[in-house]
């Protein structure tokens, strides 16, 4: 029997688990495109790359029956896409992957300058959610002052590393710290008291699922991010270490309360206009997802 492909494989978890919208990372898709679907349509996002030669590719892919709430869609790079929905307030999603801790400062200052320009730009409308992989290993808050962007519910909290990583580690935890900082965001995913297997985002390189669950094994990289202003509409939060999805990212998914309303029709509209995907396209991409992050 032929493998499910990937789209097959999150659609399939989003349908089991009620999610209607979805952030994805590490697609492989090189263009901006959209793809229609029986239940879920999925936006691309990769023209623009941040590497030379190299595509990661992000993509939303949301239940058919929310696209009549969209706002505005915005595939900015081959890392970074962003949605909004119009509700009692706008509420906006932007879907991030960071670079990696062996990357370039630079690069990393790039990133985290673009976001920042999105976060400004929609802020004062309504919610704005930042969520994906941050590559960023926070484990623990170290003082009262970082206990204002966390909570208490990290990873195996009680075996730190963090002093003990490179430069590049402890760069990337403060560059998700300093987003926070400047724009009073918290850490939705680590507000929720959970089992460790649904607190663990990632699985380290070569390591089985049936592992111990401990650092080492497995990581908390994947973050939701909410203001502080909205955090009474974050219903719930936790990664899905069950999920049936072939990655070594688990999905991350949140319960959050908002209000849609349907997009007038007499309304311009001023959003992306998406190319649909070929055949051919679907195809080979299919078997090029890496890494799914969800809410």
């Amino acid at each position: 029997m032929m493998r499910a492909g990937k789209r097959e494989e999150i659609e399939t978890w989003m349908e089991e688990n009620k999610i209607d919208i979805a952030v994805i990372q590490e697609t492989r898709t090189p263009t901006d495109t959209r793809e229609t679907r029986k239940k879920y349509t999925w936006y691309f996002s990769g023209s623009k790359r941040t590497q030379d030669g190299y595509t990661d590719g992000a993509a939303i892919a949301i239940r058919k029956e929310w696209i009549q709430h969209i706002e505005d869609i915005e595939p900015i790079n081959d890392n970074i896409i962003y949605i909004t929905l119009k509700g009692h307030m706008p509420v906006t999603i932007i879907g991030v992957h960071m670079p990696q801790a062996g990357r370039e400062t630079a690069d990393k200052e790039r990133a985290y300058k673009i976001v920042d320009q999105i976060i400004r730009k929609h802020k004062n409308k309504g919610p704005t959610i930042i969520l994906g992989d941050f590559n960023a290993r926070i484990q623990k808050a170290r003082n009262r002052e970082e206990k204002q962007y966390m909570g208490e519910h990290t990873f195996d909290k009680n075996n730190t590393n963090i002093y003990n990583r490179g430069e590049g580690v402890q760069e990337n935890r403060e560059l998700i710290l300093d987003l926070c900082r400047k724009h009073n965001l918290v850490i939705g995913n680590t507000l929720f008291q959970k089992q460790e297997q649904n607190k663990a985002t990632y699985r380290e390189i070569g390591v089985d699922r049936e592992a111990e669950m401990k650092r080492g094994n497995f990581e908390q990289l994947d973050y939701i991010l909410i203001p502080k202003r909205w955090r009474n509409g974050l219903l719930d939060a936790a990664a899905d270490g069950e999920a049936n999805i072939d990655s070594d990212h688990y999905p991350v998914w949140a319960k959050i309360r908002i209000k849609l309303k349907h997009k007038p029709t007499t309304q311009t509209n001023h959003r992306k206009q998406y190319r649909e995907c070929s055949k051919e396209e679907r195809n080979t991409w299919n078997k090029e997802f890496t890494h799914t992050h969800t809410t």
